[in-house]
């Protein structure tokens, strides 16, 4: 993890308005926040939502690697944008520009 995705990360975790927007947001779009790792990169891009979400069940359980099995099995997808982010929501996502963080 590099350390803008530490202090990013720390941001979200640490601040409770922030945390309640993020997952306000993602529920907003379609996704469970109990299927987004702590870690996860996000990124809005032409009017989409990429972002690495744990592999779940029917049930809703989470599914362990099995090319790592002390982890837990993670995927990427691609969604429409519902709602665009906030400003505590651009806080969380990754920057665009790997260059300058804008």
């Amino acid at each position: 993890m590099t350390d803008d995705a530490k202090v990013r990360d720390w941001r979200i975790r640490e601040n409770e308005q922030h945390r309640q927007a993020v997952m306000d947001w993602l529920i907003e779009n379609g996704i469970n926040p109990n299927d987004v790792p702590i870690n996860t990169i996000a990124s809005v891009t032409d009017g989409k939502l990429t972002i690495s979400l744990w592999v779940a069940d029917e049930q809703g359980n989470h599914q362990i690697d099995p090319d790592n099995p002390i982890e837990l099995a993670r995927h990427t997808i691609t969604v429409p944008l519902k709602v665009p982010p906030t400003y505590h929501v651009e806080l969380w996502l990754a920057p665009t520009c790997p260059t300058c963080g804008r």
